[in-house]
């Protein structure tokens, strides 16, 4: 058969679970919150993950993250999909990947937890989107941002 045909695909001795359209649809997203320029804000990793464990105790947390540059790692499962975080070392820059909505939901709960002051703004690996985190930024118009 065809390299790319269905029966050379199930054929695949690697072949995993069956095909689940619900995750087909499901577009995972990595961006990042952090300052949009220097600035001495940060927060320390405890508060960070006492924080998370508040809004969601049944987080998973990971410290001292296997990546040189991450202080703590985290999932959290929520109703849109998984999201998985990350925060750099410093306590300024928090990594995300997720469905768009999670991303969305998580990046709004992040801003009421910052203070208004300090500008925070939603970017792309790339830094081609980037949103501002406004205070008071409302989830449907993340959504509509990062779509």
């Amino acid at each position: 058969p065809w390299p790319c045909s269905p029966e050379a695909a199930s054929a695949h001795p690697y072949q995993t679970a069956p095909h689940d359209p619900r995750k087909q649809q499901e577009v995972l997203v990595f961006y990042v919150i952090s300052p949009p320029g220097a600035s001495d804000w940060s927060v320390d990793r405890d508060v960070l993950v006492q924080l998370l464990e508040q809004s969601w105790p049944d987080i998973a947390v990971e410290l001292d993250s296997s990546l040189p540059t991450r202080d703590v790692a985290w999932r959290i499962a929520m109703p849109e999909g998984d999201l998985e975080g990350s925060q750099d070392r410093e306590g300024q820059a928090q990594y995300l990947n997720g469905p768009v909505a999670s991303l969305a939901s998580y990046a709004r709960w992040w801003r009421q937890q910052v203070p208004d002051a300090q500008a925070l703004v939603l970017y792309d690996e790339s830094y081609s989107s980037v949103v501002p985190l406004d205070p008071g930024v409302e989830e449907e118009d993340l959504v509509r941002s990062l779509e």
